[in-house]
C-alpha cells in the first residue's frame, strides 16, 4: 500500500525537513530531496518525494523513492529472503521521464524540471510518434500515468544506447499509487519499448 501525500502534506515536510525541497514554476510544484537519509524518508512518510508533481492541487506521481540492496534497514537481505519475487525488469539506464496535464495540454518532464535536453526530446517524441500519443492520452483517460526513461547517444550514463528511444518502465495508478505488473501488454499493443522482464 502506498501513501501518497496531498499537497499540503508536502509543503508540511519541505518546512520541516532540510533534506527536502519544492521548485515552484508558475502552478506546478515538484517536490524532491537533496540527499535525503532513510530515517527521513520512514520520519515523514515520504517515498513519494522523489519527482512528485502538482500542477494546482491535480498530483501527478513518478516513481518511489527505493534503495539499493544493503543500502537502508528494511532493504538488507535478510529482509528479504523470505520474500516472493513477483518479478525483475532490467533497469534501463537513462534519464527519469514523466508526463503531467498543464491547462489540458501534455508535457513531458525529468524529475525536476521541463526545460532539460531530455525532457524536450521526450515532448518531440511524443508530439511526433502517434501510437505513443494514444497511448499516452489514454492512460490518463484511465486514471494513470505511464513512466519513462529516456535514453541516447548524446546523453550516455554508463550504457551506450546506439538510438534515441523512451522505454515504458513502468505505469501507476494516480489514486492509489499501484504499480500495473502486466504494463508490458499495453506497450507492446502500442508497438513501444520496454524493459526486458
Amino acid at each position: 500500500m502506498f501513501y501518497l501525500p496531498t499537497k499540503k502534506e508536502c509543503d508540511f515536510i519541505v518546512k520541516n525537513s532540510k533534506q527536502f525541497f519544492c521548485k515552484k514554476i508558475d502552478d506546478i510544484s515538484i517536490y524532491h530531496y537533496k540527499q535525503a537519509s532513510f530515517e527521513e524518508f520512514e520520519k515523514f512518510r515520504a517515498y513519494e518525494l522523489r519527482g512528485l508533481t502538482f500542477v494546482n492541487d491535480k498530483r501527478f506521481l513518478a516513481i518511489h523513492k527505493f534503495f539499493e540492496l544493503d543500502q537502508a534497514p528494511k532493504w538488507r537481505k535478510e529482509d528479504l529472503k523470505d520474500k516472493k519475487i513477483i518479478k525483475v525488469q532490467e533497469k534501463i539506464d537513462g534519464t527519469f521521464i514523466h508526463p503531467v496535464i498543464i491547462d489540458e495540454k501534455i508535457y513531458f518532464k525529468t524529475k525536476l524540471g521541463f526545460d532539460t535536453y531530455q525532457a524536450k526530446r521526450a515532448q518531440y517524441l511524443f508530439e511526433n510518434n502517434k501510437n505513443l500519443k494514444e497511448f499516452v492520452i489514454n492512460t490518463f483517460k484511465e486514471g494513470k500515468i505511464p513512466l519513462f526513461e529516456y535514453v541516447s547517444s548524446k546523453t550516455q550514463i554508463v550504457m551506450d544506447y546506439k538510438e534515441e528511444k523512451l522505454f515504458l518502465i513502468q505505469i501507476r495508478d494516480l489514486k492509489t499509487g499501484e504499480y500495473d505488473l502486466s504494463f508490458e501488454e499495453k506497450a507492446k499493443k502500442y508497438n513501444l519499448p520496454f524493459p526486458k522482464v
